[in-house]
């Protein structure tokens, strides 16, 4: 397919790379299924500004059973992705505890695609 030389910029939709929260929703109303990819855990930065407001926002969001939905862009120009943070309090063998959220990505509707194939055996 050509396009005309005017279009041609208009390809590829700039992303810049980051994680945004875009919602929450009951931790129970998440099917296991929807988690098919790898996760990733998110920590906070080194600050202690960004320490201690990443940890309310676990904490609050463990508290009332809440999960996060996000859009995550791991970098720029790549494709979006929208995600579920999961929060979790993870104990260290020293006995102190991590605060964390874990990522895994959202399937879209192409991800979900259900192939019919043939039989293998005979009946």
């Amino acid at each position: 397919m050509v396009l005309p030389s005017s279009l041609e910029d208009q390809l590829v939709y700039q992303t810049y790379a980051g994680l945004d929260i875009r919602g929450f929703m009951n931790r129970s109303d998440m099917h296991r299924h929807f988690l098919t990819s790898e996760s990733v855990f998110v920590v906070s930065s080194s600050s202690s500004a960004d320490q201690i407001t990443f940890s309310a926002l676990i904490d609050a969001m463990i508290q009332i059973d809440k999960i996060a939905i996000g859009r995550y862009v791991p970098k720029n120009n790549s494709d979006v992705q929208m995600c579920m943070l999961y929060p979790m309090i993870l104990e260290k063998e020293n006995g102190t505890h991590v605060r964390t959220l874990i990522l895994n990505r959202l399937p879209f509707t192409e991800d979900e695609r259900i192939a019919i194939f043939p039989r293998l055996t005979r009946e």
